[in-house]
């Protein structure tokens, strides 16, 4: 696999201006959380970050089941398989054995729970791999950003 960005298109937001990524030097826009959505979604976050391990682990299973049975399509490469995620506002690129993905459309929440939603994106990740019949394992290593992790891609 070499270094490439996965996802495009050019949603717009309620009021019709485009929602750029904050990623450094991105060109590809991140479609914004729907109105209304920030304060549910903190919540959530919250809830689920108060838990601990037994949060992170349930964030990652709903990750999975949401990437395996709506996100999933069948594909022949890992950039196939993950340009769906783009929908839910996750941006991925996928370099060498690597993935970095964030969930950047959360940037706007007030809340920040980055184990949670570095457990959500690796079981999206994962999920929507499994859906397209890729055998691939995805362990979270490192943040990236305060959005942003890098995940490393094992051959199962």
């Amino acid at each position: 696999m070499s270094s490439s960005d996965v996802g495009g298109g050019s949603p717009k937001d309620q009021r019709g201006e485009r929602h750029r990524s904050r990623r450094a030097g991105s060109r590809e826009p991140t479609p914004p959380l729907p109105r209304g959505y920030e304060l549910l979604a903190s919540l959530f976050l919250s809830a689920l970050e108060d838990i601990g391990p037994e949060g992170r682990a349930a964030a990652r299973r709903a990750g999975e089941e949401i990437g395996r049975e709506h996100l999933s399509d069948s594909a022949e490469t890992v950039e196939q398989a993950l340009l769906r995620l783009h929908e839910l506002g996750v941006s991925c690129r996928v370099i060498d054995d690597a993935l970095v993905a964030g969930f950047e459309a959360l940037q706007e929440l007030p809340f920040e729970a980055p184990e949670i939603v570095r457990c959500l994106v690796a079981g999206l990740l994962q999920g929507a791999l499994q859906g397209a019949g890729l055998r691939y394992r995805v362990e979270p290593e490192e943040r990236v950003t305060s959005w942003s992790f890098r995940y490393r891609l094992e051959v199962s």
